[in-house]
C-alpha cells in the first residue's frame, strides 16, 4: 500500500492505515498562575517530557490543582505527551510516553496529551513509534529559512486529529 507521506514509504498490505484522530484524542495542558506552584499534587512539566522518551514514574514538580483539574489534565498509562511550543523549532513535538499512571497529576499547558482509545496502541510501541524524526517534521514543517515552524506550534493538536498513522 502506498502513502502520501514521503518518509513513511511502503506499508505492508496486512497493516491498517488510519488517522491519529481515530486512534485517540488530544488535549492541551493546564494553565495556572505561578502562585500555585511548589506544593500540592504532581505536575508534569515541559522539561519532564522534553528530557524523557518515557515519563518518569516520580515527578518532582508540584502544583495546587483541584480534583476537577486532576480529571481534566490527568496523566494515565498509555498517554503520549508532546512538547507543544518552544523557543526553537527543533524542540517542538518531542514525545514522552506514560508507562504508569501518575495519580492526581496534571500536565503543563506547554504540552499536548494524546490519549489513545483503550486497546488501540501499546505504550511500548508508542514509545518508539512516536520518536520518529519524520513525524516531528510532519507536525512542524520548516519555512524556507529553516527557522520557523509552519504551521505554528498551536496547530500540533489539529495535526494529531488529522494525521495518518499506521
Amino acid at each position: 500500500m502506498e502513502t502520501t507521506v514521503d518518509w513513511v514509504g511502503a506499508i505492508p498490505t496486512d497493516w491498517k492505515m488510519t488517522k491519529l484522530g481515530y486512534l485517540g484524542r488530544s488535549a492541551n495542558g493546564i494553565t495556572i498562575g505561578g502562585d500555585f506552584f511548589g506544593s500540592g499534587s504532581p505536575f508534569v512539566s515541559y522539561s519532564d517530557v522534553y528530557k524523557n522518551r518515557q515519563l518518569p514514574e516520580f515527578i518532582n514538580g508540584l502544583v495546587q490543582s483541584t480534583k476537577s483539574d486532576q480529571i481534566s489534565y490527568s496523566v494515565k498509562k498509555g498517554d503520549i505527551l508532546f512538547t507543544r511550543t518552544s523557543e526553537t523549532v527543533d524542540e517542538i513535538a518531542f514525545p514522552s510516553v506514560v508507562m504508569k499512571t501518575i495519580p492526581d497529576a496534571v500536565f503543563a499547558g506547554f504540552l499536548i496529551r494524546f490519549r489513545p482509545y483503550k486497546g488501540l496502541l501499546d505504550p511500548l510501541f508508542s514509545k518508539y513509534a512516536f520518536q520518529n524524526a519524520g513525524l516531528r517534521d510532519f507536525f512542524c514543517k520548516r519555512d524556507e529559512t529553516g527557522h520557523s515552524c509552519i504551521p505554528q506550534p498551536r496547530s500540533l493538536t489539529e495535526h494529531a486529529r488529522s494525521s495518518s498513522a499506521t
